[in-house]
């Protein structure tokens, strides 16, 4: 209760400053030394326990991993642009088209159409790799490369 106390002080004590924008430092700066030295202790518990924790850097590099599978999937399809019709899908590779229709119901459901705007696509595409909740993010970057049935 001290620590909230404290920096409810600080906080009222700078309002002005804070709310123009122009207080400097952080509000931990403007509170008394012994609050500022818990928050710097927690800080740095926090890197050694939490941050760098063996567990939290291989889920890191997994999540990068996954992320990268996914980007070098479907990133790809921003280039084909208006060929996602079905009358010029042919110029596109057995690959392109299984993971277009992976994507289509995405950009079905927003009212959305690959087109010949690169950034838009990509935007899109984007769209669709963010809002996969991480079981089904890694479930599809494994299933791109060919392991079926992982779980997580």
């Amino acid at each position: 209760m001290r620590l909230v106390n404290t920096i409810t002080d600080a906080f009222v004590a700078n309002s002005e400053d804070l709310l123009a924008g122009t207080l400097q430092g952080s509000l931990f700066a403007h509170c008394d030394t012994t609050v500022q030295t818990g928050i710097l202790q927690a800080k740095q518990l926090a890197r050694e326990k939490i941050f760098n924790h063996p567990n939290k850097v291989r889920m890191e590099l997994m999540a990068n991993q996954c992320l990268h599978r996914l980007m070098d999937a479907f990133v790809p399809l921003a280039w084909t642009g208006t060929e996602t019709s079905e009358a010029t899908s042919s110029s596109m590779s057995f690959e392109q088209q299984s993971l277009l229709r992976l994507l289509q119901p995405h950009l079905d459901e927003h009212r959305r159409v690959l087109s010949d705007n690169i950034y838009h696509n990509i935007l899109n595409i984007l769209d669709f790799i963010t809002g996969m909740n991480d079981h089904e993010a890694y479930r599809l970057a494994q299933e791109l490369q060919g392991h079926w049935g992982t779980v997580v």
